[in-house]
């Protein structure tokens, strides 16, 4: 699904940024951040619930300590209350349920984008 996503957004001309799982992800946000920094590191962030070392939860509750006011955007293949409500409870933009429109997924990152460029 990774790669899916990766040559969706990199054929609308996004630059995307690899992280194999949650725990690379939080190391690349965090090696990104650096405080003399003007501009956030990456216009957004996605995150599946589901991945090995750490999963979107754990994501998303690391980019909220982490001081991250950038869009996230969440896919999953789960269907429970409590991950959703945790998701948003963690400051989720978007979630996407597998599976999903590409189409219609690369148009809101797209949205997401300009607003998050707009804000800063």
């Amino acid at each position: 699904m990774r790669r899916l996503i990766v040559r969706a957004l990199q054929r609308d001309g996004y630059e995307v940024v690899e992280a194999a799982d949650g725990a690379d992800l939080l190391e690349e946000i965090g090696t990104s951040m650096l405080p003399e920094a003007r501009e956030p590191p990456f216009d957004l962030i996605v995150t599946d619930l589901s991945m090995p070392c750490l999963d979107g939860l754990h994501v998303l509750a690391g980019l909220r300590g982490a001081d991250w006011h950038q869009p996230t955007v969440v896919i999953t293949a789960r269907d429970d209350r409590f991950s959703y409500d945790e998701a948003a409870r963690l400051g989720v933009t978007a979630f996407f349920q597998k599976p999903f429109d590409m189409a219609h997924f690369v148009r809101v990152i797209g949205r997401l984008t300009e607003s998050a460029r707009a804000a800063f």
